[in-house]
């Protein structure tokens, strides 16, 4: 039956010596008894060593009643895919050799899918894995048409059945109303030039080849035709809706059916990206919000070694659930009521304090099928009410559910991942940190609807900042983002600065800092902002100010709150590029919420009376200018034909050199009609008034 040369060379050499008498046990140990004979399509035979065949289960039984005599037939199997699976089982009783995965891996599609049907036919579950995997490897991180090739199928879907079943729930079940009836045989339509995959393959074949494939390649294999849609919504299905975490022994067909989610699997889902079709692939966390919203029967979900039952957490009043007041995040405490709802499902997996559900399980659990609000948050209008387009949870409209911190924030990051409707959202003031931040910034990286994002007066820190930089260039649909007086300091700004360079559909931005942080944005960071900030094509406010009338020239006047360094310089350049048709400009401050434009913002603005010379009126009330912003300001309305107006009153903090500038000024400039410097934070000293009432003896006009 075997040839000399069919004998595995580790084996050769080994045969008894003749004369020696051997019981039946001793003969085995023989090189030809040790091997066993497996008959491949078209009647080649392929030599299986016994502690190889031992992988292989329909061998093992077989060698089990025949005792390995004569050959077992595989028809379905080719010759090639055969020796490559007695390679691959032979690895795995000697370890890693030449002829197994390293031959897989030079296996063109067609070919892995012939040691699939190979290993299917003969159970050699680790062949199947190893062709699995390197099935998963030649189609991971393709375009639709490059699988489309591979695979050797037509497109059958319109784009828009593509955008769909890209961005439909992870578990969607192949029978779903939304999703066409594969006819088993019929495949996908493959070009008369090339065989398609799966006319070589059984959908038992099939389906083995797909058990090892990336959750990602299974998102994408959506939408390549109607059949790999069916075939990739069977595995994901089997996968994420099995009880006890367990893999779905039948597959679930339609929505209704299904009742158990592994939430941890879905949320290892990470949000995907088609830069090509212009649409997201539905992350995991989002998932689990639309499984409440889509399946009635849902009865458990499963994750960490918990299950949690979904109609309890339905029934409950969770407003005044969640973590009390000053309490750690993963306190025992957190979420009690909640946490009645769960029960562990192994002592071996479950994980959390001291056995206790962690937190994310319990956020998930609130997101999918809590009523009402929980910590502050409306998660079942976030989560049903199609047309919830904005919502406000500033503190101003918190004070009966109290302000929102870090596990709000997390929480609402994750309906936000769920939600299709939600346009505008303002969380103003409330205590949220860089954590809570940075899950609503990973939020913003898949979320294709939310367009506006006010997080003023949180401490989002330059942690945050970054997190929200790093979505910024990602989301394509984000224009309005406010972040003044969150502390993000000159890393958080930088940060900003730099995605706004990449970022083509920001049109207002907000950001600056408050007066009582210490870590301030430097002059040089403002500066760099600055030139961002005028250089990109996309912006059209920026804290306040109209880019887009100034730029065009069409407004002449402008007023703003709180304005910095970096709005002062963004003037400046506006001023001295496009024609000067400003006639007003007040920057009011209020010294509670901003730091003001400081002496340097007010060199900037004497750019822009040097620029302006239609300028009539100028405000700097509050503005801590002090003594080199006063100067400069006065030095241009030398030059100045136009203003008649100017107010540096209150809080200025001009001292006497200011003052004597100011006097110097007006000996000069017979244009300024009305002049105000009143205020308690003005220390001119005697010398500055001095000095300012001589110079009114020179000046007949001022009033």
């Amino acid at each position: 039956m075997f040839e000399q040369t069919d004998i595995p060379e580790f084996l050769r050499g080994k045969r008894p010596e003749a004369g020696n008498a051997t019981t039946h046990a001793e003969t085995i140990d023989s090189p030809l008894e040790m091997l066993v004979s497996v008959r491949a399509r078209g009647g080649e035979e392929v030599a299986f060593s016994r502690a190889a065949a031992a992988h292989a289960g329909t061998l093992s039984d077989w060698i089990e009643v025949t005792g390995g005599h004569g050959a077992f037939p595989a028809p379905v199997v080719a010759v090639a895919a055969l020796r490559l699976i007695a390679a691959v089982c032979e690895e795995k009783t000697t370890g890693p050799g030449d002829g197994g995965v390293c031959s897989l891996t030079e296996c063109s599609l067609m070919e892995l899918a012939e040691v699939v049907t190979g290993a299917n036919f003969l159970a050699a579950r680790a062949a199947a894995e190893r062709a699995s995997l390197e099935f998963d490897r030649r189609l991971n991180g393709k375009s639709l048409g490059e699988m489309r090739e591979a695979l050797g199928v037509a497109a059958d879907l319109s784009e828009a059945e593509v955008a769909a079943a890209l961005a439909e729930p992870s578990f969607m079940p192949p029978g779903s109303a939304c999703a066409a009836k594969m006819v088993v045989g019929a495949d996908d339509g493959p070009p008369a030039a090339q065989r398609s995959l799966s006319s070589a393959m059984s959908e038992n074949a099939l389906e083995e080849a797909l058990s090892e494939v990336q959750v990602k390649t299974l998102l994408r294999l959506k939408g390549v035709s109607t059949a790999w849609r069916t075939r990739a919504r069977r595995e994901l299905c089997a996968r994420f809706c099995g009880r006890g975490g367990q893999r779905a022994s039948q597959p679930h067909a339609q929505l209704d059916e299904i009742t158990d989610l592994d939430v941890e699997a879905l949320q290892s889902v990470g949000p995907k990206y088609s830069q090509g079709l212009g649409v997201h692939f539905a992350p995991g966390t989002g998932d689990v919000v639309s499984a409440g919203r889509l399946l009635p029967g849902l009865a458990r979900l499963h994750g960490w070694g918990f299950a949690v039952d979904v109609a309890a957490v339905r029934a409950l009043d969770l407003s005044e659930d969640g973590p009390p007041p000053g309490e750690e995040l993963h306190s025992l405490q957190t979420f009690p009521r909640l946490r009645g709802c769960v029960v562990a499902q192994s002592d071996e997996r479950a994980q959390g304090d001291e056995g206790a559900p962690p937190l994310e399980l319990l956020l998930l659990a609130a997101a999918c099928a809590a009523s009402g609000h929980v910590c502050g948050v409306p998660v079942q209008a976030l989560r049903e009410d199609a047309s919830l387009t904005e919502l406000d949870l500033s503190e101003r409209n918190m004070f009966r559910l109290g302000r929102l911190d870090n596990v709000s924030a997390r929480l609402l990051a994750k309906l936000l991942l769920g939600n299709a409707s939600l346009t505008e959202l303002k969380i103003v003031s409330n205590r949220i940190g860089s954590e809570g931040t940075t899950a609503i910034a990973a939020a913003l990286t898949s979320n294709a609807v939310l367009t506006a994002l006010h997080l003023s007066g949180n401490r989002i820190g330059a942690e945050g900042a970054i997190a929200i930089a790093e979505a910024l260039k990602l989301n394509t649909t984000l224009t309005d983002l406010a972040i003044v007086g969150c502390e993000v300091g000159d890393v958080g700004a930088l940060a900003i600065t730099r995605a706004l360079q990449t970022n083509k559909v920001l049109t207002s931005l907000v950001v600056g800092d408050d007066p009582w942080n210490n870590d301030c944005i430097s002059a040089e960071v403002a500066r760099q902002l600055a030139a961002t900030v005028l250089a990109s094509p996309s912006l059209e406010a920026f804290n306040g100010l109209p880019l887009k009338e100034l730029r065009a020239a069409t407004l002449t006047e402008v007023s703003t709150d709180g304005a910095e360094l970096a709005d002062c310089l963004v003037l400046a350049g506006l001023a001295k590029a496009n024609e000067a048709v400003l006639t007003s400009l007040a920057l009011n401050n209020d010294p509670d919420f901003s730091p003001g434009i400081g002496p340097l913002g007010a060199e900037a603005i004497a750019e822009v009376i040097t620029a302006s010379p239609r300028l009539t009126r100028l405000d700097v009330d509050d503005n801590p200018i002090r003594d080199a912003g006063a100067s400069a300001i006065a030095e241009a309305l030398k030059g100045n034909p136009a203003l008649t107006e100017l107010s540096m009153a209150i809080g200025t903090r001009i001292g006497p050199p200011g003052a004597a500038a100011i006097a110097e000024a007006l000996k000069v400039n017979t244009v300024l009609r009305k002049l105000d410097l009143d205020g308690p934070f003005n220390p001119f000293g005697p010398s500055g008034v001095a000095a300012i009432a001589e110079a009114l003896k020179v000046n007949a006009g001022l009033t």
